[in-house]
């Protein structure tokens, strides 16, 4: 029998060299560009360390020099960043090209945008007596940020975008993370009493452990005697016969060894009471406190959203605050009755505010 031939369209082969001719040209993404300014920053620091770098504003004081420099004295801050800018669009004129940063075109590019943010940082640090103030996207820039960028429009208006954000990535604001006491589960005095274990129905069995029935209430009444096998093993003397105080094949009870009485002569353990192990105790005062609570924190919701409802110039309304058990009701009560709902205030000033949504 001939075998069925299967046509495979194998992918084709694309080489290391094609990779860069078709690559050449298109502009690297930009969080390429950062990193590769990266590294470049990393090579220097270990090669030459703290020593002069090759690449510096003459202007600049030497590394490791002390003292004014009197070119830096006279001008503002403006005209020196202008200054140095210049400096750098005249000696690298690959910053100024109107093409855009391919990876061969990248080479060329990276040291001198790591050469042009060390010096302005310096230029800053020798005219304020400060560090270049940190760049924080998510609040009001400095003023110094905004010169900065109109300058790199000016004179870099191809790559502008790359230089500042490598610029402000090297200068960006520590990220903080703030912690919220409220945001955590309720502990304490402010966290809900245990809820009751649940025991299976003991007088029927237990359904959710597949029905064993009762065994019935315990009895203390003796055992029968066992009777003995005549015949006795070898080696072994044979169990005496009889008495009134022997149990379990004549062998002899406690009381007659003069140990501890048992349970019969105690006068026997009370039978146990029918339908099994009493359950365990509750906390029926937690769980009032807790019930009554939350009634009072929905009745509180209850009352914003018809307030809101009847009162069309009110935008939002703030609850009184409680502990994140019952904030977190709240929030779900809210929702479900379509208004938006967030928690305001810090520590046990922490409350839900409810509010419209936008239209």
């Amino acid at each position: 029998m001939e075998e069925d031939q299967v046509n495979i369209d194998l992918p084709s082969v694309i080489t290391t060299k094609q990779r860069v001719l078709q690559a050449r040209g298109q502009e690297v993404p930009l969080d390429y560009f950062l990193y590769s300014c990266l590294e470049r920053e990393r090579l220097e620091k270990a090669t030459i360390g703290d020593s002069q770098p090759h690449i510096a504003w003459p202007l600049l004081p030497k590394v490791g020099e002390g003292g004014p420099v009197a070119a830096l004295e006279g001008p503002d801050l403006g005209a020196l960043t202008k200054s140095l800018l210049t400096w750098y669009q005249e000696t690298f004129p690959e910053l100024s090209e109107d093409k855009a940063v391919d990876h061969e075109h990248l080479l060329k590019v990276a040291p001198p945008v790591v050469g042009l943010a060390r010096d302005l940082a310096r230029l800053y640090l020798e005219k304020t007596k400060a560090k270049l103030p940190a760049f924080d996207k998510r609040a009001q820039p400095e003023a110094v940020w905004g010169d900065i960028e109109s300058a790199l429009k000016q004179f870099f208006p191809k790559i502008q975008h790359m230089i500042l954000r490598y610029i402000q990535w090297t200068h960006a604001a520590e990220v903080k993370e703030v912690f919220e006491p409220g945001s955590r589960p309720p502990v304490g005095r402010f966290a809900p009493p245990p809820l009751p274990r649940t025991l299976g129905n003991r007088d029927g069995g237990r359904p959710d452990r597949g029905g064993r029935p009762d065994r019935g209430p315990r009895s203390d009444a003796p055992r029968a005697h066992v009777a003995q096998d005549t015949a006795e093993p070898k080696g072994r003397e044979p169990a005496p016969h009889g008495g009134n105080n022997q149990d379990r094949g004549g062998r002899p009870t406690p009381s007659d060894r003069g140990g501890r009485p048992t349970p019969s002569d105690r006068g026997g353990r009370p039978p146990r009471r029918e339908g099994g192990r009493p359950p365990r105790s509750a906390h029926p005062e937690g769980e009032e406190q807790t019930a009554r609570l939350t009634v009072v924190a929905l009745a509180e919701v209850d009352q914003a959203i018809a307030e809101l409802q009847s009162d069309g110039s009110r935008q939002d309304l703030t609850l009184k605050p409680t502990n994140s058990f019952y904030r977190r009701l709240q929030h779900q009560k809210i929702v479900d009755a379509g208004f938006n709902s967030n928690s305001v205030g810090d520590g046990p000033d922490r409350a839900v505010q409810i509010s419209r949504k936008d239209p």
